[in-house]
């Protein structure tokens, strides 16, 4: 008597509401990719960031280190002395002219900078690093006296972060350089 009544009509397709929960699935993937990606690209750039800031950071080091190690010279009396560890003056002969050459290194908000003054020539200034994040309690510069009095070493010490609030940690460049050429005081 029923043999030909069908109870449950097959349907091919999909149904409104199946789309729906393909479409908030799909949008759940999509959105935790993206959150991946973004993630991965902050860190990303954080570390490349941070990674130039420290080849800068190790050039300009290197720099200061080999200039204080020729300085014939110190201009300590023309900085006053509470900006000592933040800036430094040289006099030495950077270009084998026979005439002492000025260069100045000095920081400036988180930027440290150079300026070199060839006798008889305009200054130049350059700018060597940025996020430097030295304090008072760890500065740039640190005079190392003799039993006399007079400087025999400086101290050179470069911290370089580019986000304090995030990882990596701060980089540090450290090094004692004695004065080959200065006998003042």
């Amino acid at each position: 008597m029923f043999k030909n009544t069908i109870l449950f009509k097959k349907e091919n397709g999909v149904s409104l509401v199946e789309l729906l929960v393909y479409a908030a699935i799909l949008a759940v993937i999509i959105a935790a990719a993206y959150t991946i990606f973004d993630g991965s690209y902050r860190a990303y750039d954080q570390a490349e960031g941070q990674a130039k800031a420290q080849e800068e950071a190790r050039i300009a080091h290197a720099t200061m280190t080999k200039h204080v190690r020729m300085a014939e010279g110190l201009g300590l009396k023309e900085i006053p002395e509470e900006k000592w560890p933040y800036e430094i003056i040289i006099y030495t002969d950077i270009n084998d002219d026979d005439e002492l050459d000025e260069i100045q290194y000095y920081l400036k908000g988180d930027k440290l900078y150079r300026t070199i003054k060839l006798y008889g020539a305009e200054t130049e200034e350059k700018f060597l690093v940025g996020d430097v994040r030295n304090t008072s309690d760890k500065p740039i510069f640190n005079y190392i006296h003799d039993d006399n009095g007079r400087i025999k070493e400086v101290e050179i010490t470069l911290i370089i972060d580019r986000d304090p609030t995030r990882p990596p940690a701060a980089y540090t460049l450290k090094s004692n350089v004695t004065l080959r050429n200065y006998s003042g005081s």
